[in-house]
């Protein structure tokens, strides 16, 4: 399965991204844009804090299992080895068609992969996202599972692929992502831009949560049935707008 990465409509991102980084002052944690933090949780993966725009009460949990809820905005959450895992080939499967030389140390490694965390209640349910928007880029941040310590390294290149507002043009940058056993903060960090005539989104992924990051919560009075709950966001850089929650990914 392709999983999303990037963009599937750059000018609707760039909005949204916009319009976060007004957002930038809500607590939950300090740092700066892009400033990354720690990356490895060990065996038990434990997620907390506020909201952002939210003081109400929701059921939370993860297609992968765990359970947690939020109380008066702050979230809380924790999940140990996952209920599912499937190949580190089938997982990042999407690498292949944005960067050369695609490999991995074990190619046996199980993984799961938590984009975002189901939420239900009052009638509502949506999904929670962890980002960070600048005037010109998008953070997102997501929590990988390993049964055993594996390295995804690949190498940068450039495609263009056509979009239903035009050309765009993709660039990756060199990937060296080391995970080890248990649970791994990554981040992904995507920036746009427009160069004669074409739109541009470059994308790195690294190691590391991204302190400065909020939780977002997106809801619905009827799940749609298209939510990363019950089908895991495809990542490729085009496509569904995938790893958004201004992932435009709803």
């Amino acid at each position: 399965m392709n999983r999303i990465k990037l963009v599937g409509i750059i000018a609707t991102v760039a909005i949204i991204a916009l319009s976060m980084t007004g957002c930038s002052n809500d607590s939950n944690g300090g740092g700066g844009g892009g400033t990354v933090g720690g990356s490895f949780f060990g065996s038990e993966l434990r997620l907390s804090g506020q909201v952002s725009g939210f003081t109400g009460n929701r059921t939370v949990s993860s297609r992968l299992g765990g359970s947690g809820s939020i109380t008066n905005g702050q979230l809380s959450f924790t999940i140990s080895t996952p209920s599912a895992l499937e190949s580190i080939g089938s997982l990042f499967d999407w690498l292949h068609d944005y960067y050369d030389n695609v490999s991995f140390s074990y190619a046996g490694a199980r993984v799961g992969e938590i984009q975002g965390l189901t939420t239900s209640g009052s009638g509502n349910s949506g999904q929670l996202d962890r980002q960070h928007a600048t005037i010109d880029a998008l953070y997102i941040v997501t929590y990988i599972f390993t049964d055993r310590d594996v390295t995804v390294t690949g190498g940068g290149r450039t495609r263009t692929e056509d979009c239903c507002c035009g050309p765009i043009r993709i660039t990756t940058t060199n990937l060296n992502l080391r995970l080890r056993t248990g649970w791994n903060a990554v981040h992904d960090r995507q920036s746009f831009g427009f160069i004669g005539g074409v739109e541009t989104v470059g994308y790195s992924m690294g190691l590391g949560d991204i302190p400065s990051a909020l939780w977002y919560l997106r809801e619905w009075e009827s799940f749609q049935a298209h939510s990363e709950a019950a089908d895991p966001a495809e990542r490729t850089p085009l496509g569904r707008s995938g790893r958004l929650s201004p992932r435009a990914r709803w």
